[in-house]
């Protein structure tokens, strides 16, 4: 689970040095064991796979077009300035 964590957010130092094998300490696998616990909640979570997808289509978007700012409250000011002229 921490792998494919890895694979779709990228993680943090801890988890990849315990990805790459080395031993850890009580202390280390003790917070690795709740940082995996969120992660597996959050990778079962439709609501966050949701905001992740929302952000990737943002960020592009928002790269295209050149601006900054919530990408679907512009797509809906320009769908209602397309409706109501």
């Amino acid at each position: 689970m921490i792998k494919r964590w890895h694979q779709l957010y990228g993680g943090f130092a801890l988890s990849q040095h315990y990805l790459s094998g080395a031993s850890l300490g009580k202390a280390e696998l003790a917070t690795l064991n709740d940082k995996a616990e969120i992660w597996r909640e959050r990778l079962m979570n439709v609501s966050w796979l949701m905001r992740t997808v929302n952000e990737r289509i943002a960020r592009q978007a928002n790269a295209e077009d050149q601006c900054t700012g919530r990408f679907w409250g512009r797509f809906l000011l320009l769908q209602s300035l397309t409706r109501h002229p």
